[in-house]
């Protein structure tokens, strides 16, 4: 009796959150959605994972119910609740529910089919963190089961970068590693009438998908299935001819529940494996699996993710296997770029952008070509909502160079670069500066010789006015004739306000400055995407090494890159 009156009491606060959002989404999008709705009721009542379908009814009903409701009356209705957001300083504390084990292990499980990025950066770090923070383990996962896709170069960037960002592993695996478990848990959920093995065109299981309709191949009896799956691991059938589905339910409001494919035929090569295996596991399949036998208490993944979580628990209970903890997060998405592999594939292949570690691009190696530091992008990555927070957030790159920015500042060089230079000659002027690289820090100094001829910016000048070469002498512009000016030393006591940047014309080098822009206006790739600076810098410039980060002075930080064919020296701007 008393258990069935909790059950009843959490049926009345499920169903009342439910409407909260349904009515809270109405109020604010002219609509209510029923996926926005189900990421915010499964974020305050996580505990409604446990009966997903029973969930995603009630909350379809809802959606329904209040889409049909004018606004005066969503107004009226949405005063019973309560809304507060909570403090910043609260979301960014890693905090996981106690899992019945004690230990916190976490992972992370990238699929070696292309390079990191931002996103994945969130998603790794609040792993990480979470494991480190509760003195647990962090299991590096690399989910290698796309022959199609998978490649040992993503396999090394992926580690390369992920050292790189400051995180580090206790253990690493291998998806394709556990192939025969893979197998042997199919047969499991075959014999407990789980899984069948289905023949029909991918034509045909897609309209019934979409029609709620079970095919012939769902009624095989036990014996057949077993044997029809014995076929598919060697070799009996061709590729498309057959897959291993669940045994979901056909008429379920979430897709994902009606008969999902559990193993299907690639007979692609194998960077790893080779030709061993022709039948491979699905992502929703082998999940789950690994999860439970390789001990992780908390898996944290995306909210784009969030209607698999229903299929996740699904396969752990007809297998009776241990149960993780599934976590949900706000996926990051960044203003005016993308992240999507497809459409950085297509940029690459139409030349719109040079490869993946462009620096226009928001992917890890892209960044860390731009000179942003990992410290900085831990510090964005993580600025957007912890594991507590599943909305997904739209920001822009600014906050990230910021904080590139503080950290560059204390710890770079200031050096010299003139854009679009003019000569200007001080007749008779000759002399010899000693500049420290830094005003503040101790990063030692410099001399810099002066033979009458330095480059200014021509901007910067005009004809009568009287200025200050930085640090060297106050001039007066007397003459300005194409690409060459004259102007002479003025001795005065006063201090011109006006103060430019200089370059010793006989020394200079010449420099070639890539300056990154947004790369899309919403969906479409800008053609300005990509700016040039040309000028001169001082000579020093040609000892730095690459990958060396320095300030060019009233312009910003830049790291080096190999010089050109004809010895042009190449940088990157970074912020």
């Amino acid at each position: 009796m008393i258990g069935y009156l909790r059950q009843k009491v959490a049926n009345m606060e499920l169903n009342q959150i439910i409407r909260k959002w349904a009515l809270k989404n109405a109020h604010d999008y002219g609509k209510a959605d029923m996926g926005s709705v189900v990421g915010k009721v499964i974020a305050e009542m996580p505990e409604a994972k446990k009966d997903m379908k029973s969930a995603m009814k009630r909350i379809n009903d809802m959606v329904e119910e209040v889409n049909g409701m004018k606004k005066p009356a969503i107004e009226k209705a949405l005063k019973e609740f309560e809304f507060q957001e909570k403090p910043k300083e609260e979301e960014r504390r890693i905090r996981l529910p106690p899992h019945p084990e004690g230990n916190v292990v976490t992972r992370f499980a990238p699929e070696p089919s292309g390079y990191a990025h931002i996103g994945h950066a969130k998603a790794v770090l609040l792993s990480w963190e979470a494991a480190r923070e509760n003195d647990g383990r962090f299991i590096l996962r690399i989910d290698d089961t796309n022959p199609v896709l998978a490649k040992q170069e993503f396999v090394d960037s992926w580690k390369d970068i992920l050292a790189w960002l400051g995180v580090d592993w206790d253990a690493e695996s291998f998806t394709s590693d556990s192939m025969d478990m893979f197998y042997a848990y199919a047969l499991e959920l075959i014999k407990r009438g789980k899984a069948y093995v289905c023949e029909c065109t991918a034509e045909l299981i897609k309209l019934n998908r979409e029609g709620r309709k079970p095919c012939a191949c769902r009624n095989k009896v036990e014996m057949q299935n077993v044997k029809d799956f014995e076929r598919m691991t060697t070799g009996g059938f061709k590729e498309g001819k057959a897959i291993l589905r669940y045994k979901g339910d056909m008429r379920a409001l979430n897709s994902v529940m009606r008969d999902p494919t559990l193993v299907r035929i690639v007979e692609e090569k194998h960077f790893r494996q080779e030709d061993r295996y022709s039948a491979w596991p699905s992502y929703d399949f082998v999940t789950p699996i690994l999860d439970a036998t390789q001990g992780v208490t908390h898996a944290i993944r995306s909210k784009e993710y969030e209607l698999r979580d229903e299929l996740y628990y699904a396969i752990i209970d007809d297998l009776e296997i241990r149960k993780p903890i599934m976590l949900s997060i706000s996926r990051l998405v960044v203003k005016n770029n993308s992240t999507q592999k497809r459409v950085i594939r297509k940029l690459v292949q139409e030349n719109v952008i040079d490869g993946w570690d462009d620096p226009r691009l928001l992917t890890m190696i892209g960044m860390r070509r731009r000179g942003i530091q990992p410290a900085a992008l831990r510090e964005f990555a993580l600025s957007f909502g912890g594991i507590s927070t599943s909305e997904s957030k739209e920001a822009t790159i600014d906050p990230l160079l910021h904080a590139n920015r503080k950290i560059l500042d204390p710890v770079s060089k200031r050096m010299h670069f003139v854009k679009d230079p003019i000569v200007l000659i001080i007749k008779g002027f000759r002399s010899e500066v000693d500049l420290p690289f830094h005003s503040e820090q101790e990063l030692g100094s410099r001399n810099l010789s002066v033979n009458e001829k330095v480059l200014v910016n021509r901007d910067d000048i005009k004809e009568g006015e009287i200025l200050r070469l930085r640090d060297l002498c106050n001039v007066g512009i007397t003459e300005i004739v194409g690409n060459s000016a004259n102007g002479r030393l003025i001795e005065t006591k006063e201090m011109p306000a006006k103060k430019i940047q200089w370059v010793p014309a006989d020394s200079a080098a010449k420099v070639r400055i890539l300056r990154p822009l947004e790369l899309m206006d919403g969906d479409v790739p800008r053609k300005d995407s990509m700016q040039v600076d040309a000028g001169f810098c001082e000579a020093g410039c040609k000892e730095l090494k690459e990958g060396d980060i320095v300030q060019f002075v009233r312009y910003g930080f830049v790291r080096k890159e190999k010089s050109g064919p004809n010895g042009e020296l190449s940088f990157v701007f970074s912020c």
